[in-house]
């Protein structure tokens, strides 16, 4: 099985900084600085945001409704983290079974739903869309591209 960015990577038993029962993702195995970058996207806690409503003239019976405020829970994007193995402990753990390589996915654990889904068609069908699908996806790789391009960056 060949490892490529975005396959799952698990360490039953646990090995070097990768804990056992986490789920990582392989990102990339630099041939120049002699390291391979994995990712962990770490969950982060919800978050209840209080929104003031818009005024609202002329509700049911003629009552007026200003400045009510509503809670909106947020649940953020996983937190993603980086995790430097050397190549050689990386191989090593291979070999020895230590790493275990799983499938590989197009679409981060968050967007799972997606998977294999047109995202351009999609875009197309959505009506007073703020945001293309497309331009979120170039929004996140743009600010993780140093990493995913850049060799040496540990």
């Amino acid at each position: 099985m060949s490892i490529t960015s975005g396959t799952v990577i698990h360490a039953p038993k646990g090995f070097h900084e990768l804990a056992a029962g986490a789920t990582y993702f392989f990102l990339r195995s630099s041939p120049l600085t002699k390291i391979v970058t994995l990712l962990e996207f770490v969950e982060r806690p919800a978050k209840v945001v209080a929104r003031k409503r818009r005024k609202r003239e002329g509700g049911e019976g003629g009552e007026s409704k200003k400045g009510l405020r509503r809670t909106v829970t947020r649940l953020p994007l996983p937190l993603p983290i980086p995790i430097y193995l050397p190549r050689d402990v990386w191989e090593s753990g291979l070999l020895r079974g230590m790493v275990v390589p799983g499938e590989a996915k197009t679409m981060p654990p968050w967007l799972d739903a997606l998977e294999g889904l047109d995202l351009v068609e999609i875009d197309l069908q959505r009506t007073n869309a703020a945001r293309s699908h497309r331009d979120r996806v170039d929004d996140k790789l743009f600010s993780i591209s140093r990493l995913v391009s850049c060799p040496g960056n540990t």
